[in-house]
């Protein structure tokens, strides 16, 4: 796994442990991260002079972007749905499928997002995971998640993700 993903999860790991003076929460983010990483960031943040890391800042944009963004789609979707009642009533038949929105984290590392983001941010908040190589696939908001990453890279963040939800179960 590149170092790089595993400094990036212990960035987020670092701003979350600030609690509610933190920009976002990720409870996974220091298991992902690994001790190396975590070490290295909290040397690199005593530079900073407690001021917020601008991936904090970049993390909590592009959350409230996404939130955003899906937001606005169902809410289309809902002031759309006249035109479905309309072809139904004249034709039998519906114009509208409504497919789930699709979000691509390209080079997704050990991202969380689609577990960061908080529950009823749209209106469905169905979730569900796929596998498959290069990527994988959550259910999450609405939407659907797609993480693309070397396999190695996907593989180590789901056996880190396996080992963490098989301590919470215990």
């Amino acid at each position: 796994v590149p170092f790089s993903a595993c400094k990036i999860a212990a960035w987020r790991a670092l701003e979350a442990e600030l609690g509610t003076q933190a920009l976002f929460s990720d409870p996974l983010a220091a298991d992902l991260a690994g001790p190396q990483a975590l070490r290295a960031v909290r040397h690199a943040k005593q530079k900073l002079f407690g001021m917020p890391h601008r991936l904090a800042i970049r993390t909590r944009f592009f959350d409230d972007a996404l939130q955003e963004a899906l937001k606005s789609m169902n809410r289309i979707a809902r002031e759309n749905s006249y035109v479905d009642i309309v072809a139904r009533t004249f034709s039998g038949t519906s114009v509208k499928s409504k497919p789930a929105p699709q979000v691509v984290l390209l080079g997704a590392g050990m991202d969380t997002r689609c577990f960061r983001l908080p529950e009823g941010a749209a209106d469905s908040t169905q979730e569900g995971e796929d596998q498959s190589e290069g990527g994988n696939r959550r259910r999450k908001l609405g939407s659907v998640m797609f993480e693309v990453d070397l396999p190695e890279v996907l593989r180590a963040k789901q056996q880190v993700l396996m080992r963490v939800l098989r301590a919470k179960q215990q």
